[in-house]
């Protein structure tokens, strides 16, 4: 069985923000917001080919 390569490569996710008593933050319209974080992430490098 071939080894597994892993490398990391940074992801962005959309994240509901939280106040410091962990309530869901809130516009004035009452929608929930949102916040883009980028993670690292890690994945197997055969399946990203690498560019040219």
């Amino acid at each position: 069985m071939a080894k597994v390569n892993f490398g990391a490569i940074k992801m962005p996710f959309r994240e509901q923000t939280y106040d410091e008593e962990g309530n869901p933050k809130k516009d004035k319209n009452g929608n929930p917001v949102i916040a883009v974080v980028h993670r690292n992430v890690r994945h197997n490098k055969a399946y990203f080919p690498k560019k040219k």
